[in-house]
């Protein structure tokens, strides 16, 4: 059984309700619609899409590079603004001769949209760096090409260019990254 003061609250707080409802009836219907229609698109999930992209092999000036892929595939999601891609590159055919410069995959879904460079994990073969023991993908500030880099214990970042993958040979790059489109 309740006592007095409980019936007491309990009567107040049922006032202080109806007429807190009341005066947001009328004039101040649209505090609450505005109210309601934040909370829906806060706990709303963005544009979320799903696609295929096609990862191309390639160097800062290509010069005569002949790529065969046997594999040669790339998925994404996209959620909002973030954007998870993974790729594999296979080649059964690699040669060049006045290739120069960076390694370079390009055709990224999406343009990186961060200030900054972002890192992705590469599973690779067909590289020779003497020194340098991680090779790791990266999607330059506003770029949308990954571009492969070397880095090692004692030794600083360096990009992995033309002169560091043997004509000839097979060439495996495996990875994904995770980054902002704009």
């Amino acid at each position: 059984m309740s006592s007095p003061v409980e019936d007491t609250n309990a009567r107040m707080l049922t006032q202080v309700t109806g007429k807190l409802l009341e005066s947001l009836s009328g004039s101040n219907a649209n505090i609450v619609t505005a109210i309601e229609a934040a909370t829906a698109a806060v706990n709303t999930l963005p544009i979320y899409t799903v696609g295929t992209w096609t990862p191309v092999l390639t160097f800062e000036t290509p010069g005569d590079l002949a790529v065969v892929y046997s594999i040669q595939l790339g998925y994404y999601t996209k959620i909002g603004r973030l954007v998870a891609a993974q790729f594999t590159i296979v080649t059964s055919t690699f040669t060049h001769t006045t290739a120069s410069g960076d390694c370079q995959i390009t055709g990224l879904p999406f343009a990186n949209g961060a200030a900054t460079s972002l890192r992705g994990v590469l599973h690779w073969q067909g590289i020779t760096k003497a020194t340098y023991t991680d090779i790791t993908v990266r999607v330059p500030a506003a770029g949308s090409l990954l571009v492969v880099e070397a880095s090692g214990s004692g030794v600083a970042e360096s990009d992995v260019s033309a002169a560091n993958m043997p004509t000839g040979g097979t060439v495996i790059l495996a990875g994904s990254i995770t980054y902002f489109t704009g």
